[in-house]
Order: structure tokens, then C-alpha cells, then sequence
């Protein structure tokens, strides 16, 4: 068994790895929260981020942004609350949370209007998760 968790963990941690390789090379500063800070005046326009998208690794998992006329959040939720943007019109702040104590929170970065890389990351803790998504692309009839 513990042979087992061993190797897990050593999986696990070589697939950390990987995504840095993936898009998301670049290391955080060591003061994570006056990153989170200095994004909140970052703004990303809404009719580039409402929609669906894919991790750009071996999961594949899906998330979708859906606009609740207050705020923009990432659907499915993550955690016990799902993570949530300021909405300014017609952009969002850059930086979201979820509530919980820690907070978690995120930084949003559209490298264009396919490719968007999220820093996953708690309150006052230097560990960082980053995920690089592409959107999904809906199909829509032509008209004949």
C-alpha cells in the first residue's frame, strides 16, 4: 500500500510539472497576495471570456463562465462556492475568489481570445496551481 501512495504521489508530482511545461512557465512572485492585488484593475473583456472552455491537458476537463447579471463565475464549482469576478459593465477584474477562510482566489490571464491561463491559488500560502484552457468552439448551422 505504501508502495502504492508512493508512486501516486510521485505521479502527481511530475504531472505538477507538466503544466508548468504546458503554458504556465512562468513562476509567481514570492508575495502571491500583491499579485492578486495588482490584477483587480486588470480587465478582461465579457464577450472573450462567457462561454465554455477545456484544460489543455490529459483531463480535459471543462469549466464555463456564465454571467448572473452581478458577477461572472466559473462553473462547476471547485470548492464549497464556486470562484467569482467583478463585473464592470462589460468586463471582469482579472482577479477572482471563492469564499472560504482561506479565500481562494485566482488571476485570469487571456493570452488571446483562444488561450486563457488561470493561477490557482489560498490566502497568504506561496503553493500555486496553474491551468491553461482553450475555448470551445460552438458550431452553428449555416444558413442555406
Amino acid at each position: 500500500m505504501q508502495r502504492i501512495l508512493f508512486i501516486l504521489g510521485l505521479l502527481f508530482s511530475l504531472l505538477g510539472q507538466q503544466l508548468y511545461a504546458q503554458g504556465c512557465n512562468d513562476r509567481p512572485p514570492k508575495n502571491i497576495d500583491s499579485l492578486y492585488q495588482a490584477n483587480l484593475e486588470t480587465k478582461i473583456p465579457l464577450n472573450l471570456i462567457l462561454g465554455s472552455w477545456v484544460s489543455d491537458d490529459s483531463l480535459a476537463s471543462k469549466i464555463s463562465f456564465v454571467d448572473d447579471g452581478y458577477s461572472v463565475n466559473i462553473l462547476p464549482k471547485v470548492h464549497v462556492n464556486s470562484y467569482r469576478f467583478r463585473k464592470n459593465n462589460d468586463s471582469i477584474s482579472a482577479s477572482g475568489g471563492a469564499l472560504n477562510w482561506p479565500p481562494y482566489y485566482c488571476i485570469l490571464e487571456l493570452s488571446d481570445s483562444q488561450t486563457l491561463k488561470i493561477l490557482y491559488f489560498n490566502f497568504m500560502n506561496e503553493d500555486t496551481y496553474c491551468q491553461v484552457y482553450s475555448k470551445i468552439k460552438i458550431d452553428t448551422p449555416e444558413n442555406d
